[in-house]
């Protein structure tokens, strides 16, 4: 979806510089949050912002399939930095905490090399739902994937016994 998310956005009759307000009021709550997330884990656990995370994705490619208006596009864009940092730091302190001290680095590369190729594979793939549906035919069928993965990832991260993931603070990092 991200891939096609800035193309839309002139699709619509927005200009490259909303594309780029866009693109920066993701980035505006991303960051924040990242730094921000220890702390919001700590609280409703790793597993859960995951899951909410993807929840979010879910629900931007909705809004985003509904927008009529480029700037309506543009007010839904920090949903993408909130998913992106649940699920990206939420999925690295996971890793970290299950993974074999031995596998540490090789189980963070495996998982930095599956979201550059569901990257480029999103992005053929989407290029053909979009040629036979249009982008708003593809963020829906984005909505609807993004549901079955958080089902998929809720299954996995939520089920009984499966332990809940603190991640370290500041403090505990720097020590």
């Amino acid at each position: 979806m991200t891939a096609f998310y800035s193309i839309q956005v002139v699709a619509l009759g927005g200009s490259p510089g909303l594309v780029g307000i866009a693109w920066a009021f993701g980035a505006a709550i991303e960051v924040p949050y990242m730094y921000a997330f220890p702390r919001v884990a700590g609280r409703f656990g790793t597993e859960r912002i995951v899951v909410a995370g993807s929840i979010v994705f879910a629900l931007r490619a909705l809004l985003a399939a509904l927008a009529w208006d480029p700037i309506v596009l543009v007010l839904i864009a920090p949903l993408e930095g909130l998913g992106f940092a649940s699920t990206f730091v939420g999925g690295v302190t996971i890793i970290a905490a299950r993974a074999p001290a031995a596998m540490q680095g090789t189980a963070q590369g495996l998982f930095s090399a599956t979201i550059g190729l569901s990257t480029i594979m999103g992005s053929v793939i989407g290029g053909a739902i979009a040629g036979a549906l249009g982008i708003p035919g593809l963020f829906l069928c984005m909505a609807g994937l993004g549901l079955l993965g958080t089902v998929v990832i809720a299954a996995a991260l939520l089920r009984p016994g499966a332990g809940r993931i603190t991640p370290p603070t500041r403090r505990a990092q720097t020590a």
